[in-house]
């Protein structure tokens, strides 16, 4: 992983660097290979702990990996009435079938949802295919 020189801007996403320090940890680990483990040990922990890097001239911006990710079967972001993705700082995401939630309804399992719901917001947009079946009554009632 080469670092950007001062002028340089772009964006690192982490995972593309899981298999490069595989190959370094079992060269250093196993072969012995020298180098510096100063060096070595910030990678090994940027790899660990990192989950996109955004740099520029004068700032870089490191977005720590989420405590959680919750998706269903058919790997779309999904958690009933908690969130799909938490960090450590408390920021969440709540998402139902892929489809992301303001928290105030995300927080509440989908068979207690409510029909007056959809009429309190001011745009709701609920894709088709992506509609849980209690939404899906309620869509046909109101639409």
């Amino acid at each position: 992983m080469s670092i950007p020189d001062e002028h340089a801007e772009g964006c690192y996403n982490i995972q593309f660097f899981i298999p490069e320090c595989c190959f370094y940890d079992f060269c250093i680990s196993v072969l012995n290979v020298a180098c510096n483990q100063q060096q070595w040990q910030i990678y090994r922990e940027m790899i660990q702990s990192c989950g996109w890097i955004m740099y520029y001239k004068n700032m870089c911006f490191v977005c720590e990996r989420p405590t959680k990710l919750s998706f269903d079967d058919q790997n779309r972001l999904h958690a009933d009435g908690e969130p799909a993705i938490e960090y450590a700082d408390g920021f969440k995401v709540y998402s139902y079938h892929g489809t992301t939630l303001p928290e105030k309804y995300g927080e509440v399992l989908a068979k207690q949802w409510k029909a007056h719901w959809l009429l309190e917001e001011e745009f709701v947009y609920v894709p088709q295919h992506d509609i849980s079946p209690y939404f899906s009554r309620l869509h046909d009632m109101y639409y």
